[in-house]
């Protein structure tokens, strides 16, 4: 092909982050559904076309539920209370977006997994890059 290059590297998730992320590019992926002694077969190929990020962060408050006097109460202990809870710090979640090439309802859509991201296909993985000269 002529004013692109490729490049296929053994595939490796920080890489494709980077390509998704950064270059706004998609990224062809393959790997093999089964391996014997070193040897792979069954293979099949798919696109990583999208990646999304979301920050959660949780919001928590402590209760106990003891036992003063023979009745049940609920006590935070000194800890952070319903009216005052305590934020945790947003941790980054990243979904990739696969389209498997089986058409209509072949399973296309957001993966939580980089990497072999239904289980399968995970032997003899290869990432194709396609760049402009």
């Amino acid at each position: 092909m002529n004013g692109v290059q490729r490049r296929k590297k053994r595939h490796n998730s920080i890489d494709v982050i980077n390509e998704l992320y950064q270059r706004r590019r998609p990224v062809y992926m393959r790997g093999d559904r089964k391996n014997f002694i070193g040897i792979s077969w069954k293979g099949h190929a798919w696109v990583c076309e999208g990646i999304k990020s979301a920050n959660l962060t949780v919001e928590y408050f402590v209760e106990y539920l003891i036992k003063i006097n023979g009745e049940y109460i609920y006590s935070t202990a000194g800890g952070p209370t319903w009216d005052t809870p305590i934020n945790s710090t947003g941790i980054g979640i990243e979904s990739f977006y696969y389209n498997w090439g089986w058409g209509s309802g072949g399973g296309n859509g957001w993966y939580g997994n980089p990497s072999s991201p239904n289980g399968s296909y995970e032997y003899d993985r290869k990432d194709l890059y396609v760049t402009p000269k």
